[in-house]
């Protein structure tokens, strides 16, 4: 499957932005009780790692990038929901 250059551009833009969101909601709940906000910085860390990982597979031109251009956007909703309201527990 061959994925054109706008879309891979697309797909590293929504990552990176992606990791920034990572990012933020991971330090706002660290700013909380981080216990009771485990689960969400879990999940921060983890999008950001996959995040992170798509970015250097879609600028190293591999051949697995069309399958992280397709997912990343889905996986990443549950954290752009929360890092637009830091107080809504995932």
């Amino acid at each position: 499957m061959t994925i054109s250059n706008q879309t891979v551009e697309r797909c590293i833009e929504e990552c990176l932005q992606c990791s920034r969101w990572c990012a933020q909601c991971r330090a706002e709940s660290l700013d909380q009780d981080p216990s009771m906000m485990r689960d969400c910085i879990r999940l921060c860390n983890e999008c950001l790692e996959l995040c992170r990982t798509c970015v250097t597979l879609l600028t190293g031109s591999s051949g697995f990038a069309h399958r992280g251009a397709v997912s990343v956007p889905s996986y990443a909703q549950p954290v752009r929901q929360s890092a637009a309201n830091p107080k809504v527990k995932q």
